[in-house]
């Protein structure tokens, strides 16, 4: 179980970096930002800090959540929720 949850922890960080890079790349290009608290940090400070710390303030946490199945759960639906999200930007990005 300990060793699972920190490899769908890097997973999920990975996949952070992943989509902080591709919305950074795709709202250099002219496309909008579909997450409102982001678009909205994005409008009040420099983009890329906005999302660097967006990224930091959902991925840390994690990193001092004890090992369970919940917590595995947990983590596995939101990589999966990433996998698409990043997809889904690759997919915008293509089209411009």
């Amino acid at each position: 179980m300990f060793i699972f949850y920190w490899c769908l922890l890097a997973t999920y960080a990975l996949l952070q970096v992943a989509d902080g890079y591709t919305t950074l790349h795709g709202t250099r290009k002219g496309a909008a930002e579909a997450n409102p608290l982001l678009a909205k940090l994005m409008t009040c400070t420099a983009p890329a800090v906005a999302v660097i710390c967006l990224k930091i303030v959902v991925t840390v946490p994690f990193a001092f959540l004890t090992p369970s199945r919940y917590s595995c759960a947990v983590l596995l639906i939101l990589c999966a929720t990433y996998l698409v999200t990043v997809l889904n930007n690759i997919t915008i990005l293509r089209r411009m």
